[in-house]
C-alpha cells in the first residue's frame, strides 16, 4: 500500500508537533487498522461494508463479494487463482 505522506501533511505536524518539531524526527511507524475507508466509500472493519443513505447505516458485503472472500480473490492466498 502506498501512502503519499504529503497528502496528508497538515494532519501529521498537528498530531506530532504538540510533542516535538516534525523536522526532528528521523523515522515515524504508521499503524493502520480498522476501520478503514476507501475512496469509493467502502468500510473494511470486521468485512467489508457500505454506507447506504437510505437507512443511515453500513450494510455488510456478501462474503464472496471481491475482495471480501480472502481465499479466493486475494493474491498468494489458498485457493486464489492467478488471472494471468
Amino acid at each position: 500500500m502506498a501512502i503519499h505522506v504529503g497528502d496528508y501533511i497538515d494532519q501529521i505536524r498537528a498530531r506530532i508537533e504538540p510533542a516535538m518539531l516534525l523536522q526532528t524526527l528521523a523515522m515515524v511507524t504508521v499503524n493502520v487498522g480498522p476501520p478503514i475507508f476507501f475512496d469509493d466509500g467502502m468500510q473494511l472493519n470486521g468485512g467489508f461494508r457500505v454506507f447506504d443513505p437510505q437507512s443511515h447505516t453500513w450494510s455488510r458485503m456478501d462474503s464472496g463479494y471481491f475482495p471480501g472472500d480472502f481465499d479466493t480473490y486475494w493474491p498468494g492466498r489458498p485457493g486464489w487463482v492467478d488471472p494471468q
